[in-house]
């Protein structure tokens, strides 16, 4: 008898042990389902908010899970979409595209990657040390230009290229390069992202810095559009009335192109439904203030348009 009692309990708790293990496979198949892996920026990176904002908005959406990961910049973000588990999502710069084709660094681009959005627009932003008059006064000084394959460091090579102007270019990160400047061992960084950038408007003219016009008539690069930056976006930098000159480029939601039917692409198709249909949420605080410029409906030059049908349905 005690060993018929034994054997049952046995047997009782293999299958209790077993049942156990089906549900949390099935639970960990159930949670893995609609999760999607956005690779950003930096921690103090624009796109990182947007992430970050992204997430906070879409994990409401029953079966997605958004999930931030922060990023190595344009470029490297465009290499771990490709390449990197866990990423289907990539925040990068619109001009990153041509970067790879022109230089062939991955074949058949275009065939590999889409996008799901455009995101909108970031300024090109000088900040200098008070001695440095205007952007020609940086020929031979040093500036950073942010870390290497980062989207500053990208726009600054080409953007400095276009002018002519050779400097000694530096890759630190930019909080680096903003203790770099204030301290005088730099002269100038450059940061391309979505003004207003908040560690500029927590500037003191104590600092002894300024932002620098970027003389947009002598910029060839098609990428790049003329606009201003304001004493809106920075009181403490820009005089009431006055602009600087700078130049913009796009932000791209890019995606990998997953083939029809594999699970994968039924979470990124879950993702861009969910954000066409929650987009108005994204123009309220706490969120981004870039937000409420961005038509997510816009097209992207160069790049194709992933799940078109979403788009225009949510108009």
């Amino acid at each position: 008898m005690k060993r018929l009692i034994v054997a049952s309990m046995v047997a009782l708790i293999a299958a209790t042990t077993q049942a156990s293990a089906q549900n949390a496979a099935d639970r960990r198949e159930t949670v893995n389902d609609g999760v999607v892996g956005i690779v950003a920026a930096k921690r103090t990176g624009t796109l990182t908010v947007f992430a970050d904002d992204l997430a906070a908005v879409l994990n409401e959406v029953p079966g997605l899970r958004v999930l931030p990961i922060l990023g190595r910049g344009s470029l490297g973000n465009i290499e771990d979409l490709l390449y990197l588990r866990g990423v289907d999502i990539a925040l990068t710069q619109g001009d990153v595209l041509d970067f790879y084709q022109e230089f062939e660094l991955e074949s058949n681009i275009g065939n590999k990657l889409g996008y799901i959005a455009s995101l909108g627009l970031e300024e090109a932003h000088l900040l200098a040390r008070n001695e440095i008059n205007s952007i020609d006064d940086l020929e031979g000084r040093k500036v950073n230009f942010g870390w290497n394959g980062s989207g500053s460091f990208l726009s600054a090579s080409i953007i400095f290229d276009n002018l002519g102007i050779k400097v000694e270019a530096g890759v630190d990160l930019h909080e680096t390069a903003m203790v770099k400047l204030k301290d005088g061992e730099i002269d100038a960084m450059f940061w391309m992202g979505g003004s207003p950038i908040d560690v500029f408007q927590d500037l003191k003219e104590s600092d002894g810095l300024h932002l620098l016009s970027i003389p947009t008539d002598r910029i060839t690069a098609k990428t790049y559009a003329p606009t201003t930056l304001s004493s809106d976006d920075y009181p403490n930098l820009i005089a009431p009335g006055q602009t600087i000159d700078t130049v913009e480029v796009g932000t791209v939601m890019a995606a990998y192109r997953w083939p029809e039917g594999h699970p994968r692409r039924h979470a990124v198709e879950l993702f861009a439904k969910a954000l066409f249909e929650n987009s108005e949420k994204l123009h309220h605080d706490p969120y981004h203030p870039k937000w409420k410029t961005m038509d997510l409906a816009a097209d992207v030059p160069g790049w194709t348009r992933l799940f078109p049908l979403l788009q225009v349905s949510s108009r």
